[in-house]
């Protein structure tokens, strides 16, 4: 009797034990079913993991890197995209001009994208007239006075671009740069000044602004 109730408890036991691991089993393997179905549907956004060390813990938290590095390059894919797309945007806006007469208003639209790209409303494009002076011919974001100002070739940041032919990135917040005239040092965090160049040649000054302090990274310079 003691050895029949003894092994009918442990019976009991076992089966309760079964029982439980056999429902955290199937639940994980619910929720990773329904991860993966939402993951294949697009939805990169649900996190699964596990701290448990069996297998299928690992298998969880190995789906969940998977997931990470896939939604990663997805992202990297659409700015990418984007990017090429606004480069595309850029280049039919300046193809489509058939004389000079409208460079203004295209160097405005291009101006337009470009800050749509870099998340910014701050900037100008100045370009090189007959006399060798730089003269802003669009701004965004800027005083009025500015936007009708010409400097000379090493005057302010933009000068400075235009002689040396090379980027500069400003962080005007800790006094690192020379602000252009006309504009004020404290309404600006930080610049990034772009040489327009053809041939070797620096034709112009393409600038971007921030009124908050900002690190452009080498993707943003290089897109620039």
């Amino acid at each position: 009797q003691n050895l029949l109730f003894f092994g009918g408890g442990l019976i009991f036991v076992a089966l309760l034990l079964v029982t439980m691991t056999t429902r955290d089993v199937v639940s994980r393997i619910r929720m990773l079913t329904a991860a993966s179905e939402k993951m294949a549907g697009g939805d990169l956004a649900i996190s699964i993991s596990s701290s448990r060390q069996d297998e299928l813990g690992v298998l969880m938290r190995s789906f969940d890197d998977m997931r990470v590095k896939v939604k990663t390059a997805r992202d990297e894919l659409e700015r990418r995209t984007k990017e090429l797309s606004s480069l595309l945007s850029v280049s039919e806006i300046l193809a489509s001009l058939t004389d000079l007469s409208n460079l203004d208003e295209a160097l405005g639209n291009v101006l337009d994208r470009i800050l749509e790209v870099v998340k910014e409303n701050t900037g100008s494009i100045f370009l090189l007239n007959e006399a060798g002076k730089l003269c802003c011919r669009a701004s965004r974001g800027l005083p009025e006075e500015y936007a009708k100002t010409c400097l000379r070739v090493g005057e302010g940041l933009t000068g400075a671009v235009a002689r040396s032919g090379k980027t500069r990135v400003a962080d005007l917040s800790k006094g690192n740069g020379e602000v252009d005239p006309g504009l004020a040092a404290d309404s600006l965090k930080s610049f990034v000044s772009v040489p327009l160049s053809s041939k070797g040649q620096v034709l112009g000054v393409l600038n971007v602004a921030s009124q908050e302090s900002r690190q452009f990274s080498p993707e943003d310079v290089r897109l620039l």
